[in-house]
C-alpha cells in the first residue's frame, strides 16, 4: 500500500532533485529559477499541510489537531 502522505514525500523528493539537476545542467538562472522556486515551495506546503489533512493516513497517531 502507498500511503498518500508517504507518495506526496516522494514527490516533493523528486521534484526537488529535477530542479536541481536541471539548474546545473542547463546552467539556468534569473526569473526561471525563482519562479520554480516557488512551484516547489507550493509543492512542499501542498505535500506537508494539506494533504496530510485531507486524505486518511496510517500516521495519524503522529498528526497535530
Amino acid at each position: 500500500n502507498w500511503d498518500p502522505l508517504e507518495t506526496w514525500s516522494l514527490a516533493t523528493w523528486v521534484a526537488y532533485g529535477l530542479f536541481l539537476h536541471a539548474r546545473f545542467t542547463f546552467r539556468m538562472r534569473g526569473r526561471l529559477v525563482a519562479s520554480l522556486i516557488l512551484v516547489l515551495l507550493g509543492i512542499s506546503i501542498l505535500s506537508f499541510f494539506v494533504i496530510a489533512i485531507i486524505t486518511p493516513t496510517v500516521h495519524n497517531e503522529f498528526m497535530v489537531r
